[in-house]
C-alpha cells in the first residue's frame, strides 16, 4: 500500500465502487464478451487477450476492441441486463462484508457508486447478509463518476476531498482526481496493480486488511 496520504482533510464518507471492489464479478463479465461481441459487431478476443485488457483504461479497451465511444452506453446497458439475468451467485471478495459491518459499527457513512444496476446490487448485498448502504447511485455511465462524486459532496455539504472513493479501475482513479475526492485503489479487481500505479493512484491496497487500515482513519458520521 502506498504511504502517500490522499489529503490532509478528514474523510467524512466512503464511496465504494461495486464490481471488482466489493463483488467478484470479473469472471461473469468475461463470459459476456463473446455474446456482446456478436450482438454489437465488435472484435472478440481470446482469454489471453481479455486478461491483457486488465492493464488498460476504459477508452483504451474500447479502442482495442473496436467499440465506438458512442456505442459504449448501449454495450454497458446490455451487459448490465445480462449480468442481472445470470443465475450464478455473485460472491463478495473475502473480508468485504465484515469490513462493511465494521464501518457501520463505527458510524462511518458509506455508500456505493456503480455502473451496475440498482436491483442487482441490492439483491446481491441482501444475499451476502451485508448491511444496507447509506446511499446507492447505480447505472452510472462510464465517464459519469466524477460528476456524481461532486453531486454527493454537495448533497452532504462537504468538500469533495472529504469523500474517499474506493475503486479498482483506472477510471475510478481519474474520476477521483477530476472531482477532487480522495482515492484508495484496490488491486484485486478489473485493472491490474501496474495499471493503477501507472494512473498514479495515491493509495494502493493489496489486501482487505490494508483497505481496512485506510477506512479506520475516517471520522464517524457526517
Amino acid at each position: 500500500m502506498s504511504d502517500q496520504d490522499n489529503s490532509s482533510e478528514p474523510v467524512k464518507a466512503v464511496v465504494f465502487d461495486f464490481d471488482g471492489t466489493l463483488a467478484d464479478t470479473l469472471p461473469r463479465t468475461l463470459r459476456l464478451f463473446p455474446v456482446l461481441a456478436r450482438e454489437f459487431k465488435f472484435r472478440s478476443a481470446s482469454p489471453e487477450e481479455l486478461e491483457s485488457l486488465r492493464s488498460l483504461g476504459a477508452r483504451e479497451i474500447l479502442a482495442r476492441l473496436g467499440i465506438s465511444w458512442w456505442k459504449a452506453p448501449l454495450v454497458l446497458w446490455r451487459a448490465r441486463n445480462l449480468l442481472a439475468r445470470d443465475q450464478e451467485p455473485i460472491e463478495p471478495f473475502p473480508g468485504v462484508v465484515d469490513l462493511l459491518r465494521e464501518l457501520d459499527a463505527r458510524g462511518v457513512e458509506w455508500g456505493i457508486l456503480t455502473t451496475n444496476g440498482w436491483d442487482l446490487v441490492r439483491s446481491t448485498l441482501r444475499a451476502w447478509g451485508a448491511p444496507e448502504p447509506g446511499w446507492l447511485e447505480a447505472g452510472v455511465s462510464l465517464a459519469g463518476k466524477a460528476r456524481r462524486l461532486r453531486r454527493l459532496a454537495s448533497r452532504f455539504e462537504v468538500a469533495p476531498e472529504q469523500l474517499l472513493l474506493v475503486g479498482d479501475e483506472v477510471r475510478d482513479v481519474e474520476a477521483a482526481r477530476r472531482s477532487g475526492a480522495g482515492m484508495a485503489a484496490v488491486t484485486w479487481g478489473y485493472n491490474t496493480r501496474e495499471a493503477l500505479e501507472g494512473a498514479n493512484a495515491a493509495c494502493l491496497c493489496d489486501t482487505i486488511e490494508q483497505l481496512r487500515a485506510t477506512m479506520i482513519r475516517t471520522e464517524p458520521t457526517l
